[in-house]
């Protein structure tokens, strides 16, 4: 199955961005991780409770808990676009991420690696795989270790 692929990238503590309906967040929950979903959508947040994921109404930009400590954060079925500016999205996100994680993002079907491969070194992260995972595609993405912006 894609998700499970896709789950498979993600390793201690993660944060689902733009979780949608949760399922992903449920099932990171029963493989045992610690598990967060945020979203802005009130009824994206009750399906992920309701399938048996946590997840709080929260604008990425806003206060998140665990800011500097999550190891995984996940960003899938279009949540790049949060904000329509995926430099500042990744900014964000790394602020939100503990130094040593990672950030799993699905991109879109016929997306070179090398277009979000600028915005995330501007961000201060670097491609540390790409790979296609069933019919998704996604990059692994980690602090950058050239001392690029923060």
């Amino acid at each position: 199955m894609d998700d499970d692929a896709i789950l498979d990238l993600c390793c201690g503590p993660t944060l689902h961005v733009g979780c949608g309906p949760g399922g992903l967040v449920a099932e990171l929950t029963r493989r045992g991780h610690v598990a967060l979903g945020i979203d802005v959508s009130p009824a994206a947040v009750v399906s992920t409770v309701d399938r048996g994921g946590s997840a709080l109404r929260r604008d990425v930009f806003a206060d998140v808990p665990g800011q500097g400590r999550w190891h995984t954060a996940l960003l899938t079925d279009g949540s790049l676009a949060i904000g329509d500016d995926p430099e500042a999205l990744l900014r964000r996100v790394r602020r939100l991420l503990d130094p040593r994680g990672r950030c799993v993002v699905e991109v879109g079907p016929g997306t070179d690696p090398d277009d979000l491969a600028g915005p995330a070194r501007a961000a201060g992260l670097r491609v540390v795989h790409a790979g296609r995972h069933g019919s998704r595609f996604c990059l692994v993405l980690a602090e950058s270790t050239d001392g690029a912006a923060g």
